[in-house]
């Protein structure tokens, strides 16, 4: 889906860790930001930005700093492959699912 809203110009939104799923205490995360030492939310956000998406973090002041560290180093092609498996297409909220949204 990245691919084909990129391939026609546009952008989609998507949110993380807005939920009941602790996405940055998976254990593959905790591992790969012992690996890179970094935090797994550095993780999840180099993940993102290293697969060319946009994303808004968490603007505290306490994570300026932190979120501009992503800049500084890049995940391998296998840690990237390993986090996209961890997809489960899971929502948080069930009224976020697009085969029932009211559109």
């Amino acid at each position: 889906m990245v691919s084909l809203t990129q391939d026609q110009n546009f952008w989609i939104f998507l949110c993380f860790g807005q939920g009941d799923i602790d996405v940055v205490g998976h254990p593959l995360l905790q591992s790969l930001a012992a690996k890179y030492q970094k935090t797994a939310s550095q993780i999840v956000l180099r993940w993102i930005v290293q697969r060319g998406l946009i994303t808004i973090p968490r603007a505290k002041p306490n994570h300026f700093a932190e979120n501009l560290e992503i800049m500084t180093f890049s995940l391998s092609d296998d840690d990237m492959q390993a986090i996209s498996g961890l997809n489960q297409n899971l929502r948080s909220n069930v009224l976020n699912d697009p085969e029932t949204f009211p559109w």
